[in-house]
């Protein structure tokens, strides 16, 4: 146990040994669960908003959007986008090795949002990225999931 712990709680233990925690590790187990649940958390909304933006139809708004640039493409309702407290704004058509893609950005709403959302946006601001999602143009539904299911694994490794 290192010299400089000198606050102890009995109630905490390191994998059983029994050896008190001090405060200064008992904050450092504190933030890392923090972070695992934070990512755990945003990973289920954010993989509830792809099962909804695949449902029916919509997943032709990011086959072929309609939304000028800068826009948010989905979700398009403020009871949705308080909902998932996520929003996929249009960027532009990049052409990469000779295919067409459509670009999207995946960004933090601002107000009312689910926690785990909230938490990322107050570090990173309302403006950052959380991952930039690929669709290839006139793609399928499959094609869409697939590039919403790279971009949420993007987020989940770089947070």
């Amino acid at each position: 146990m290192e010299r400089d712990c000198f606050i102890h709680f009995k109630s905490f233990s390191f994998g059983g040994s029994g050896d008190p925690i001090c405060l200064r590790q008992k904050f450092v187990l504190s933030q890392y669960y923090r972070s695992v649940s934070f990512v755990n958390m945003s990973d289920k909304v954010i993989k509830a908003l792809i099962a909804e933006a695949v449902k029916g139809n919509t997943w032709k708004k990011f086959a072929n959007p309609s939304a000028a640039r800068g826009k948010t493409a989905f979700p398009k309702t403020s009871g949705d986008q308080e909902k998932y407290g996520i929003r996929f704004d249009y960027d532009t058509v990049v052409n990469k090795d000779g295919i067409d893609f459509h670009t999207f950005k995946m960004q933090p709403n601002k107000g009312k949002i689910p926690s785990s959302i909230k938490l990322w946006r107050d570090k990173h601001g309302t403006d950052a990225v959380m991952a930039v999602v690929w669709v290839k143009k006139d793609a399928n539904a499959e094609e869409v999931e697939a590039a919403l299911d790279a971009a949420r694994t993007e987020f989940k490794q770089s947070s």
